[in-house]
């Protein structure tokens, strides 16, 4: 399909839509273990995608997204923070060939549904939350060894952490999740100078780290019917802001500016804590009142 050129200075409702649109291609990009995953998530989420720059195998080398109202509906993967263009995204799936036989399948909507497809899968057992919280405390461990990370390192950390968030802000909605929103948005910043083009050796070693791969699939699949429990959520998110100060400390030698953006949302985020805090102490007093 071909690419609108409308030449216009973005409106503010513009802006909102493309920050939408990329809060939910973060959101399918770190849940999603392979690339046929990533589109259908992305596609359920009522953001229309196609592939573009069709090789010789079949594969795209590029995709279009688009917005539903508004001048300016379409935009390449190129026009969005390198972290999310298609050669960057590869770099954290699965590869090989089934994995890119079923992504050709999947951009081309050939592919029928699954029961078993993991976008579907809906999660209730208390152990998912077990192995949230592992996942995101194995990630911090290894972002506290970052004297012995590169750049690109940092930036891919932050992609990783940005997507999370975007997951949470999906989760909660717009209004409540106006502070995850946030804090997507200045992660996003940090991870916008990762390598389009990461190479074979870098991708393995970071599919092989704590990559918060659980943490995104687990909000993402969660039983929603009921609210979270706010115990565990606290937690969760305790975890996760002190990842997001790890990267801002990670960035005051060089970016100070930045690592004060980042430590903002950072105090916002306490604030969701407080909140999660004060409804946690209300259920175990609700709890020990009813003598359960």
């Amino acid at each position: 399909m071909p690419k609108e050129t409308a030449h216009h200075a973005p409106s503010a409702s513009d802006s909102a839509a493309w920050a939408r649109v990329e809060r939910y291609l973060r959101a399918a990009s770190v849940a999603s273990l392979s690339e046929d995953e990533f589109v259908r998530r992305v596609r359920r989420s009522g953001i229309p995608v196609w592939p573009t720059g069709i090789g010789s195998d079949g594969m795209p080398s590029t995709y279009v997204a688009q917005v539903a109202v508004g001048p300016g509906l379409r935009r390449s993967d190129t026009e969005f923070h390198t972290d999310l263009s298609l050669t960057a995204l590869r770099g954290q799936w699965e590869p090989g060939r089934l994995s890119r036989r079923h992504a050709i399948s999947e951009w081309h909507g050939v592919r029928r549904p699954s029961a078993f497809d993991r976008d579907r899968i809906l999660l209730s057992h208390p152990a998912m939350w077990s192995r949230m919280f592992a996942d995101a405390g194995q990630f911090n461990d290894q972002l506290r060894s970052r004297p012995a990370w590169t750049g690109d390192d940092l930036a891919w950390a932050a992609a990783r952490l940005a997507g999370v968030f975007a997951v949470w802000s999906i989760r909660v909605g717009d209004q409540s999740g106006a502070p995850f929103a946030a804090a997507t948005h200045e992660l996003a910043r940090c991870a916008q100078h990762l390598p389009p083009e990461d190479d074979a050796v870098a991708a393995r070693r970071h599919r092989a780290r704590p990559n918060l791969g659980r943490v995104a699939f687990g909000l993402a699949q969660l039983d929603r019917s009921t609210s979270d429990p706010s115990d565990k959520s606290l937690l969760l998110l305790v975890q996760l802001v002190g990842g997001l100060l790890e990267i801002a400390k990670a960035h005051r030698p060089h970016d100070l500016a930045r690592a004060l953006s980042l430590a903002r949302v950072g105090t916002s985020l306490d604030g969701v804590c407080e909140q999660l805090r004060g409804a946690a102490h209300r259920r175990e007093h609700d709890r020990r009142t009813r003598g359960d």
